[in-house]
């Protein structure tokens, strides 16, 4: 609101806001000589320039209620005015006075007697962000900072690197104004290591994740504030703990909190025995996954003409459900997941449902793969997990990449209402096909409330010319995944090892910290990639194939590590 030009003194004793509850609002009173102004009992100064008039600013005031005194000085220029401390009276029942600055501007005078009565046990000041940006020099309790860093953060959940920079640029800018430096001095030791997402994320949600504390001596006010965080995969190295015990890395025998390590570290309240019984519960091991997935393709017809499906390719075979159920049940039991596809499956509504009918229920994982052309009500009756193909958050665009009208294909709003759903996107050249493109889509998604997302390239069956040259053009660059992967964990997304398939493709499975949102990347790669990587592979899945006719297929790139099947 636009502040008023004060000429008086009687002008102020005039005001609507101090006849009525003693508060200076909205009043520009620059230059104006105030040091004689009745201002014992002001609560509240608000967007007030105040600058040069002397105006005491009482800290203390008579108050009728049981309630603490309080002054509140918001988006106020107060420059020139004078704080006046009186003293309470021995046996006064007050026992603080509480002090709020808002986004003020402050002299070196004021900050120097404000941070005499920081150290002052009758007071309590609180101070926001803009006004420990705007003086240098106050002093504050640093875990107070680290929650007022906390609230400042936005709450979206994935961001645009210049973003997310910017965020950061403002973290580091007030951190240097930590006077008390115990927050600064933890920061500092480790920001080097992080990255622009782990410095984001230390601040919004509490963690300090694969960082060296190195060379620290860790006080009692540090040890609280570091009480604070979620500590994960971090290592001390030459730390010493003053006073407090070294409890907060390990006091859970967690997930969380199993890969923290210590080299030559001091601490108080532990014993060898103690600390081996540590050491040895932050042992794991990694799991070694065999896994054998089958892709049973439910007649090869399809409703959509995708410029890169390889259907056309393939050779020709009739259809024959009975042979599909046949076979199936002949390797039912060594297989681990099914995904039923085509074509598009839901070309074939009743096999599709018999398949459900006969299968759902014994044990393994059933998926559907469809492009989303079925209707919404069809979907939900499945009961199933879906696999909806989605090569663009736009649904023009994506109509357009299908080559279906863009009124016979479910919309992303359509989408947000079906239950155990993933999209999957192949990213093509004039579609996904940049870092920002897919970050955008999973912002988009993630607005749906959409948390399984799964991105993939182009098969490398188009590097030996099975498909024209068309198709080899709306190949997206090799590096594409690799950077957004590299991008993604610095914004809170986290794997432990890639699954690389039989069938010629690595997958990276992301998952986020917080928003349950897990995104995957199917690389496909060259044969003799795979070779090299499947010997010292920690997680690997065999993936066979079903013709229409029931006949069992392996993947080109299978040739060398064959998976035994009942023919």
């Amino acid at each position: 609101m636009a502040q008023i030009k004060i000429k008086s003194i009687e002008q102020i004793k005039q005001d609507k806001n101090y006849v009525e509850s003693n508060s200076l609002k909205n009043i520009d009173a620059k230059g104006i000589d105030l040091t004689d102004f009745p201002s014992e009992s002001i609560k509240e100064i608000k967007n007030c320039n105040l600058e040069n008039t002397g105006l005491k600013i009482f800290l203390t005031c008579e108050d009728d209620n049981e309630l603490d005194p309080e002054i509140k000085i918001i988006d106020s220029n107060i420059i020139g005015a004078k704080f006046v401390h009186s003293e309470k009276k021995q046996n006064d029942p007050i026992e603080k006075i509480w002090i709020y600055l808002n986004n003020v501007i402050l002299d070196k005078a004021q900050i120097q007697y404000l941070n005499s009565l920081y150290k002052n046990d009758d007071f309590q000041i609180r101070y926001d962000l803009k006004t420990i940006l705007n003086n240098d020099g106050l002093m504050f309790d640093s875990i107070k900072l680290l929650w007022l860093l906390k609230n400042m953060i936005p709450n979206s959940k994935i961001f645009k690197e210049k973003d997310l920079h910017d965020i950061v640029e403002t973290i580091d800018k007030i951190i240097l104004k930590d006077t008390v430096g115990d927050l600064k001095t933890i920061y500092d030791n480790i920001s080097n290591q992080l990255s622009d997402y782990q410095k984001f994320n230390m601040f919004k949600n509490l963690i300090i994740q694969n960082a060296t504390f190195s060379d620290l001596e860790i006080n009692d006010d540090m040890y609280y504030i570091l009480r604070a965080f979620d500590i994960k995969g971090c290592n001390l190295k030459n730390v010493t703990f003053k006073n407090s015990p070294i409890s907060l890395f390990f006091e859970n025998y967690t997930y969380s909190h199993q890969y923290n390590s210590i080299e030559n570290t001091t601490m108080p309240n532990i014993n060898y025995n103690n600390w081996q019984d540590i050491t040895s519960k932050r042992i794991s091991q990694t799991p070694f996954t065999f896994k054998k997935n089958l892709y049973l393709e439910l007649d090869r017809r399809c409703n959509a003409k995708c410029a890169f499906c390889r259907n056309d390719c393939m050779e020709k075979c009739k259809y024959k459900f009975e042979d599909i159920v046949d076979n199936l049940n002949e390797i039912f039991n060594n297989i681990d997941s099914i995904f039923i596809g085509g074509g598009e499956p839901t070309i074939n509504k009743k096999d599709l449902q018999k398949l459900l009918d006969i299968y759902r229920y014994k044990g393994k994982d059933i998926s559907i793969v469809s492009n989303g052309s079925a209707t919404l009500d069809f979907y939900r009756n499945l009961h199933s997990s879906i696999y909806i193909s989605r090569h663009h958050f736009d649904d023009k665009i994506n109509a357009d990449i299908f080559g279906i009208s863009e009124k016979r294909i479910l919309s992303m709003d359509d989408l947000a209402q079906l239950f155990y759903s993933t999209l999957t996107c192949t990213c093509i050249k004039g579609g996904i096909d940049s870092v920002d493109k897919i970050i955008e889509y999973l912002q988009i998604a993630n607005s749906f409330n959409i948390k399984n997302i799964v991105f993939s390239n182009l098969h490398d069956d188009a590097s030996v010319n099975t498909f024209d040259s068309a198709y080899q053009d709306l190949n997206v660059k090799k590096e594409l995944f690799d950077e957004t992967i590299s991008i993604l964990e610095q914004q809170g997304f986290y794997y432990n090892h890639p699954v690389i398939s039989s069938g010629g493709y690595k997958m990276y499975i992301l998952n986020h910290q917080f928003s349950r949102m897990k995104v995957a990347f199917k690389q496909y790669m060259s044969k003799e990639e795979l070779e090299n990587l499947w010997p010292s592979a920690v997680k690997r899945t065999f993936d066979l194939s079903m013709a229409p006719d029931g006949s069992i297929y392996e993947n080109w790139a299978q040739n060398g590590h064959k998976v035994k099947v009942l023919k």
